[in-house]
């Protein structure tokens, strides 16, 4: 917000903040702010907006305020954080997501960026589809032969990619592996206990 204009170190401000759809100028949200910047140690932001209930669509109004914080980088200046009225931790970003009637931490709802729920196997998979089509691979499946070497591309760099792609097939098999005797080991345990 400091950066934008909309909140200005020093001084007392208000404003509001929309979102509109692109395809249509359709206001699809808003929500107004109330900023105190005047002495960093008791900066807070007051954020008031209105929460649509998943059941019966009821419309609740909230009214939130979140203390803010500084830091003085080495390089001077200040640099401003958000303080989770959940947990109480220093963030530079608060989430409001589905259902969630008050702004907070990520940590504070458990949300994960998109990379962390994905398994081994995924990651394999994906690091040998990147290789793949760095080699100029058309076909997205990683269980294919590599690709000949492009003609742009010159024997070192090809070679590189070559044993990178057999490292993730070497770790794909060990992490297959050890699920699949994990897998067979329960079997057994499940058919001795019967």
């Amino acid at each position: 917000m400091i950066r934008r204009g909309q909140a200005v170190p020093g001084r007392h401000v208000r404003g509001t903040l929309s979102w509109t759809r692109t395809a249509t100028g359709e206001r699809v949200a808003s929500i107004s702010y109330e900023a105190c910047l005047r002495a960093p140690s008791e900066a807070w932001l007051r954020l008031t907006y209105t929460v649509t209930r998943w059941h019966g669509g009821t419309q609740v109004p909230r009214d939130n305020y979140v203390r803010l914080e500084v830091t003085r980088p080495h390089f001077g200046g200040l640099r401003w954080w958000f303080t989770c009225p959940i947990n109480a931790r220093r963030v530079g970003k608060l989430h409001l997501p589905d259902g969630a009637t008050r702004f907070a931490c990520r940590r504070a709802y458990g949300l994960v960026y998109q990379s962390q729920p994905d398994s081994a196997l995924d990651r394999s998979h994906a690091r040998q589809r990147c290789i793949l089509a760095k080699l100029g691979a058309t076909n997205g499946c990683f269980d294919q032969p590599a690709p000949p070497r492009p003609k742009w591309m010159r024997q070192a760099t090809y070679a590189r990619s070559l044993a990178e792609l057999q490292a993730a097939k070497a770790a794909y098999n060990a992490v297959f592996t050890i699920g699949a005797a994990r897998i067979l080991a329960r079997a057994e345990d499940r058919h001795r206990r019967q």
